[in-house]
C-alpha cells in the first residue's frame, strides 16, 4: 500500500433539493475542469468543442492540410468523441476508472431527492453549479494536489460517490471505493448542502405532471429487485496534446 497524501476538501452550498440530473451536472462540471488542469485538452471544454466543431474535414484525398496536421485533426475529434461519449453513459452512475492513477479525486454528495423533476428546478441547478464550481477552482487545497504536483499528464480520475435517499432503493458509502484508494494523492470532496433542507411538494403538488403520470407519459423505471452498485468504466479518455505542424497550429486551419 503506498503512503497517501489525503486531503478532505468541504464544499457548502445552498439548495432545496438535489436532483438525480443536478448531481449529474455537477460530476460533468468538475470533470470538464479537470479535463484541463490536467492537460488532457488544451482548453476549457466549451473551447476546445467550439475549435474542434471549426476544424475542416479530411475525407477529400485532394486535401491540401499535411499528413501530420491531418492525424492532429482526427485525434482532436477522437478526443472530443470520447469525452461525449464519457458524459452521456457515465453522468448519472457511480463509477471508477480501472487503472492505476497517481492522483484520484472522490465526489460525494448529500442524498438525493428522486421524487422532483429536475426540469422544475433549473434556474437553482444553473445557480448550483456556479457555487460549486466557485469553490472548487478557488481551492488551493486542490490545486495543491492537482496543478502544483508533478502529476504524469492525464493520470487523474473522478470517482462519483452518490447517495441516493430510501425510496430509490440506492447508496454507496466510502467503503465501496477501498480497493481502489490506492493512490499517492487522493482529494475527498464533500459536498455539503447548508441551510432548511425540509421536504417539499413542489413536483408532486403540480396537476399538470399528475396528469403526465395518469396517463403514463413520464417515463418510469421498472419495479423489481435491481441491485445498484459501482459501475466501471469501459473505455478512457487519452487526452489530446497540442502540437505544431511545421510551424503552425491546426487550430489556425478552420473551414
Amino acid at each position: 500500500m503506498k503512503k497517501q497524501n489525503n486531503k478532505n476538501v468541504e464544499i457548502n452550498f445552498s439548495t432545496e433539493v438535489l436532483t438525480k440530473e443536478q448531481a449529474g451536472q455537477i460530476f460533468i462540471a468538475i470533470y470538464e475542469l479537470l479535463l484541463y488542469q490536467r492537460n488532457s485538452i488544451p482548453f476549457v471544454y466549451q473551447t476546445f468543442k467550439y475549435l474542434t466543431s471549426r476544424l475542416p474535414q479530411i475525407d477529400d484525398e485532394e486535401t491540401n492540410i499535411h499528413f501530420d496536421a491531418q492525424r492532429q485533426i482526427s485525434q482532436a475529434r477522437k478526443t472530443l468523441e470520447d469525452i461525449n461519449n464519457h458524459f452521456k453513459r457515465n453522468a448519472n452512475h457511480i463509477w471508477i476508472h480501472p487503472f492505476n492513477s497517481q492522483g484520484s479525486l472522490i465526489l460525494k454528495t448529500p442524498k438525493i431527492c428522486n421524487k422532483h423533476y429536475n426540469e422544475n428546478h433549473r434556474n437553482s441547478s444553473e445557480r448550483l453549479i456556479k457555487q460549486i464550481l466557485m469553490q472548487v477552482v478557488m481551492s488551493t487545497e486542490i490545486s495543491d494536489h492537482f496543478v502544483s504536483k508533478s502529476l504524469p499528464q492525464t493520470n487523474v480520475f473522478l470517482q462519483f460517490d452518490m447517495s441516493i435517499s430510501s425510496e430509490f432503493g440506492f447508496s454507496c458509502t466510502e467503503k465501496d471505493f477501498e480497493d481502489y484508494n490506492y493512490c499517492k494523492n487522493l482529494v475527498i470532496l464533500n459536498l455539503l448542502r447548508t441551510g432548511e433542507s425540509g421536504i417539499l411538494n413542489c413536483c408532486s403538488d403540480l396537476k399538470i405532471l399528475d396528469d403526465f403520470e395518469k396517463f403514463n407519459l413520464i417515463e418510469k423505471k421498472e419495479e423489481g429487485n435491481e441491485e445498484y452498485s459501482l459501475y466501471e468504466v469501459d473505455h478512457f479518455i487519452k487526452g489530446f496534446k497540442d502540437k505544431l505542424v511545421k510551424g503552425q497550429s491546426i487550430w489556425e486551419i478552420t473551414v
